[in-house]
């Protein structure tokens, strides 16, 4: 069995800083470091995506929860400022709370054993933020490659992250795979649970992760990899994998599910050719929900734009009269463009009613898709907006 450091010379072994490019990554450990941790996750939680939270001091701008009491807080820093932080766990099954290894199905992976006999711990990464100037620098390759080390020399194997619907495709480009149902966290709504396969270095060079820079310095071996796709077959079959997936065959894939062109079944593409039309979708990733599975919650801001390619969901909404209405989603059919287009909440439940398969169009990616095909990307904001104001309307 891999024994475990004590938390404290884990601590003391990870504290020693970094620097690449002028940002610093450590451990925070003192009251005065992880107070800066909570405090930019309230910048960003509550201040810049609005979130309504629980565990949150306001009076002092903190956002913090019990689960910080055993965890490892990296942070990034330029200068004397936070501009990046993760949080990470590495313990034991039963270190864990049930609310998480049930979800991620913590018990199941408990039981691998490697060919000498060895268990070995398990992680779980949250938290995980960057300060939006800089968003585009090394602060979040950094932070990976740090939490990566950190795992490594603890031994794990499998490492689980939870992450929106909307950021699927970054997770799976650090190199995480669904492999099982979502579930439902309070304060956060819907998530969607990942496992990355740390020593399989083939799929973290292929999605260009971040981890597969300092992978090699670890013996990586196929037993995790034949155990994982022995007991999580599906994982391979139902999830499409942007990363692994090039932009002609996600369209291919959308057009084999819908059963028409997507650019004639999906109202948002209508008026553009099929080339524009699969730039768009480009942009975005197909996400599963099984059937009764809440895809959107009334207070959720939206920042994606919703098209189901499959199955059917219920969009339930309260009017002020208490009189409640509902509308059936089906194939090609796009929800949220009027929040999206205004930065407001939703307002509406929107459940699965069978199993489901959404492309969802995040903003990120839609503001990547406008500096890249300004041209292309003006005419779908067209049709988004014109489809908004006929809600408003």
């Amino acid at each position: 069995m891999n024994q475990l450091l004590p938390r404290s010379e884990l601590q003391h072994s990870l504290h020693e800083p970094s620097l690449s490019d002028q940002i610093y990554v450590g451990l925070a450990v003192t009251s005065k470091e992880k107070e800066k941790v909570y405090r930019l996750r309230y910048q960003i939680y509550v201040e810049e995506m609005g979130r309504r939270l629980s565990h949150v001091n306001h009076r002092r701008r903190l956002l913090y929860d019990d689960m910080d009491d055993w965890g490892l807080l990296f942070y990034a820093r330029s200068g004397k400022e936070y501009v990046g932080t993760v949080r990470l766990h590495i313990g034991r099954k039963d270190e864990f709370p049930p609310e998480l290894t049930m979800p991620m199905a913590m018990d199941k992976f408990h039981e691998f054993r490697s060919c000498d006999g060895a268990s070995h711990p398990l992680s779980f990464a949250s938290k995980g933020m960057i300060a939006p100037q800089f968003r585009k620098s090394r602060a979040h390759h950094l932070l990976c490659a740090h939490y990566y080390q950190a795992c490594r020399n603890q031994g794990v194997l499998f490492h689980f992250s939870g992450g929106a619907p909307a950021l699927v495709a970054m997770h799976e480009h650090l190199g995480a795979r669904r492999y099982k149902s979502n579930f439902f966290v309070p304060d956060y709504g819907c998530m969607v649970p990942f496992v990355t396969l740390l020593d399989d270095i083939d799929h973290l060079r292929r999605v260009r992760s971040p981890f597969a820079d300092v992978a090699g310095q670890w013996p990586n071996s196929q037993e995790s990899i034949t155990w994982f796709d022995r007991e999580f077959p599906h994982a391979r079959t139902r999830y499409v994998n942007k990363q692994l997936t090039d932009a002609a065959g996600l369209w291919r894939i959308i057009g084999e599910r819908l059963g028409h062109p997507p650019e004639k079944a999906v109202g948002i593409f209508r008026g553009l050719s099929e080339t524009e039309a699969k730039i768009c979708a480009s942009a975005g990733h197909l996400v599963y929900f099984d059937q009764a599975d809440t895809v959107s919650y009334p207070d959720d801001m939206s920042d994606e734009i919703f098209i189901v390619v499959t199955g059917s969901l219920a969009a339930r909404r309260q009017l002020a009269s208490q009189r409640l209405t509902q509308a059936i989603l089906r194939p090609g059919q796009v929800y949220g463009e009027k929040a999206f287009v205004a930065r407001a909440r939703q307002n509406a439940t929107v459940v699965a009613q069978t199993n489901a398969e959404l492309l969802i169009l995040p903003r990120h990616a839609l503001e990547r898709l406008e500096l890249q095909h300004p041209a292309v990307a003006a005419k779908l904001f067209h049709n988004i907006g014109a489809r908004a104001a006929r809600k408003y309307a």
